[in-house]
């Protein structure tokens, strides 16, 4: 039969006035088999997770502790709240009880540290408990647990655009799946106002919204994290409750002001269970968007992990260019909980650099960083996390110039990029799809796809890279096609991609085309910034927006790769006329202009390379789009210079 101790956990009250609590928090770590983890481990303050006692009353300093023997140890720490939020822990001991002595920060309006915590034995064990430890284990034992597999789900961080992506999915309080708006950023429901974006949640007029999260494996869910009205102004507010499956287990609650309401739960789940956090109306949806912000932690034998390593550094071996960088990237075993540092090193930074650390958010399981080449040599990357490490070998080399003849010389590599992945750019709409093609001239197999689906009226993608710096003289060289049944706009061109910066906007475009009545197409470049006037020297309408190819064959034929390469010179104001635009394919100079207007009213240069199409919703697609169109991109290349 089981024994157990009976324990009175006593401390003092020292909150008054506008700063008295309302309840008492309390959380142990102890040996005994009562022990079970529920508070994820923050190696900030201790090695091991903690176990949250029922809350407290106000006005309660006392409270009765029954644990399983044997017990040799018991460690506590206590705090207090109110409507303003979490005191500090108790004093001396703090968030680490009594390993720290923790420095009270005080907070506005929290409650005083309880000080003078003990821990008396009123009851004697029966019957009597098994002899001692020999030897009896250190003052603090090892972590509990860890021979489980762990996942961190954190929500903020891994809100998506599909249904069940990272076992999150997003209904109604009717159990209806919602319909994701791409232009929003956010899930929709049936009713006004009702949806779902990251970080946040509205419910409809009379219907909850509902964020859901499945279970992948059997284990136990540790629910942490917050939810809370984001104004009370103008609102009736809104009941927030939790469930599992049909059961409730925290809630239902009403959340009428700005007050956070901390999620602290642990739940034991089989695969397939579900947690819902419900979001429902008061009394009409006016000013109820709410703030929620949960994280999951599962465990599939209920204890805690030893947290997240690193288990690789991608690519294992590579060149960079001198001048220029490469993506590398670390991988993590598990999504991080909470925001992960990882520390990055080189063996000879003279000949390649790194950051000093990068780091990866929260529910994210990698994170990317950039190599550059300094000198000819090699050099030995290390990534280190939570005491483990991974290399890589960096060897800078010197610039290529074959595949880019027209490159830049004396400039900035800002970017060399083989479409192996999208990592170092950004994908905005998370389109951009990596296929295998062998006939790939730059770097095979690997490349991008942007495709809008026949008879479709809005696809493709956005793509791009921004530097950090302005640049007078910006070089681009990218190898590009599309397939071979493109049938292309039938009233206006195709866009390819941009070069611009913050103050214009230019586009390479392909114009005619089957749809409007021709066998091919032709390359040309475009600007709309209405304070730029090239009528000089560019045709297209009163301020010069249309340059087509001028010293040589433009031509087009789908299907077919090509090399495309431009080199743009900024002018110094919007009407110096001293600069200049070149455009070359498969190294064949067809595009000159000199006198170009290009760039801010004081000369501001360009900074972003950008593949977009822009194929959304215009009237003729969606009927002139009988097949697919599809636009690939291998390689791209630029090059900065002031």
């Amino acid at each position: 039969m089981a024994s157990y101790i009976d324990f009175t956990l006593t401390f003092t009250d020292n909150s008054s006035g506008d700063r008295a609590e309302d309840g008492t928090e309390v959380q142990i770590y102890t040996d005994s088999p009562s022990y079970k983890p529920t508070v994820k481990v923050d190696y900030n303050a201790a090695r091991h997770a903690w176990m949250a006692l029922p809350l407290v009353n106000a006005g309660v300093t006392t409270l009765p502790v029954k644990l399983k023997a044997p017990v040799t140890f018991v460690k506590v720490r206590v705090r207090q709240f109110n409507a303003n939020g979490f005191g500090e822990w108790n004093l001396p001991g703090g968030i680490s009880g009594t390993t720290f002595v923790f420095t009270q920060n005080g907070g506005v309006n929290t409650p005083d540290s309880p000080t003078n915590v003990g821990l008396i034995v009123t009851g004697t064990p029966t019957p009597p408990v098994d002899p001692p430890v020999d030897p009896p284990p250190d003052e603090e034992p090892p972590p509990t647990g860890g021979g489980g597999v762990s996942s961190n789900y954190v929500y903020t961080a891994q809100f998506s655009s599909t249904q069940g992506q990272n076992q999150w999915s997003y209904r109604d309080a009717l159990g209806a799946a919602m319909t994701y708006n791409a232009g929003g950023g956010l899930w929709t429901g049936a009713q006004a106002y009702q949806g779902i974006w990251n970080g946040g949640i509205h419910p409809g007029g009379t219907v909850g919204s509902v964020l859901r999260w499945t279970a992948p494996s059997d284990g136990v869910a540790l629910v942490s994290g917050s939810v809370q009205l984001v104004t009370s102004s103008g609102s009736n507010g809104v009941t927030f409750t939790m469930k599992k499956n049909a059961t409730t287990i925290d809630g239902p609650a009403s959340l009428t002001t700005t007050t956070p309401r901390t999620l602290s739960e642990s739940v034991t789940v089989v695969t397939g269970d579900v947690i819902d956090f419900i979001v429902e109306p008061i009394t009409g949806n006016t000013n109820c968007s709410t703030a929620l912000a949960p994280v999951i932690q599962h465990t599939t034998d209920g204890t805690v992990s030893a947290g997240s390593v690193v288990t690789l550094l991608s690519p294992a071996a590579f060149d960079v260019s001198i001048g220029g960088t490469q993506i590398v990237t670390v991988f993590l075993s598990s999504p991080p909980a909470a925001a992960a540092t990882i520390t990055l090193s080189s063996s000879d930074s003279g000949k390649v650099t790194v950051p000093a650390s990068i780091i990866i958010p929260a529910g994210i399981a990698s994170g990317s960083f950039s190599a550059a080449g300094v000198a000819l040599g090699a050099s030995t990357l290390t990534a280190t996390y939570n005491s483990t490490s991974k290399t890589s070998i960096a060897s800078a080399v010197a610039p290529s110039s074959s595949t880019w003849a027209n490159a830049l010389s004396g400039g900035v590599i800002l970017l060399d990029h083989s479409m192996n992945n999208t990592v170092g750019l950004l994908d905005d709409y998370s389109s951009t799809v990596i296929v295998t093609d062998t006939s790939a001239p730059v770097s095979p197999p690997n490349v991008g796809l942007h495709r809008l689906g026949a008879f479709q009226r809005e696809g493709g993608g956005q793509l791009h890279y921004i530097a950090p710096a302005l640049y007078r003289e910006l070089y681009c060289g990218f190898a590009w096609r599309t397939n071979a049944q493109f049938q292309g706009r039938a009233v206006q061109g195709n866009k390819i991609f941009f070069l611009r910066g913050p103050y214009m906007n230019g586009v390479f475009a392909l114009l005619g085309g089957p749809n409007q009545g021709q066998s091919n197409f032709r390359l040309a470049f475009s600007h709309n910034t209405s304070a730029l006037n090239n009528g000089h020297i560019m045709g297209g309408d009163s301020i010069g927006n249309l340059a087509e190819c001028n010293v040589g064959n433009g031509t087009i034929i789908m299907g077919v790769w090509y090399r495309i390469e431009v080199h743009i010179r900024c002018s110094t104001s919007y009407t110096a006329r001293d600069g200049f635009i070149r455009w070359w394919i498969n190294g064949t100079l067809v595009g000159n202009y000199t006198q170009f207007n290009y760039s801010g009213p004081n000369g501001e240069g360009a900074n972003e390379w950008m593949m977009n199409q822009t194929w959304d919703r215009s009237p003729d697609l969606g009927v002139i789009n009988t097949v697919n169109w599809d636009h690939y991109v291998d390689h791209v290349y630029l090059v900065g210079k002031n």
